[in-house]
């Protein structure tokens, strides 16, 4: 089954391929995998500015939840404190 993947290219993904599952996890919530395969799709075609855009949101969505996680972990300091 293997010779015949590399043969014919069955089971190999596109840049499509990659953007659209990037979405799948993006619309999940799975920042991590959706970035991962925003990189992969740019890596396949450097030349496809929506995943480039795609992949910018995410990275800005993960950033933002990032300081967002940092202001929960901040101890409140109570005013009658």
């Amino acid at each position: 089954m293997g010779l015949l993947k590399q043969l014919f290219g069955w089971g190999q993904m596109s840049s499509d391929d990659f953007l659209k599952r990037g979405v799948a996890h993006l619309k999940k919530r799975e920042y991590d995998r959706a970035i991962a395969d925003f990189s992969e799709a740019i890596q396949l075609d450097p030349k496809n500015c929506k995943t480039f855009l795609v992949l910018k949101q995410a990275n800005a969505v993960t950033f933002r939840w990032g300081i967002f996680q940092k202001k929960l972990e901040t101890p409140v300091i109570s005013a009658t404190s």
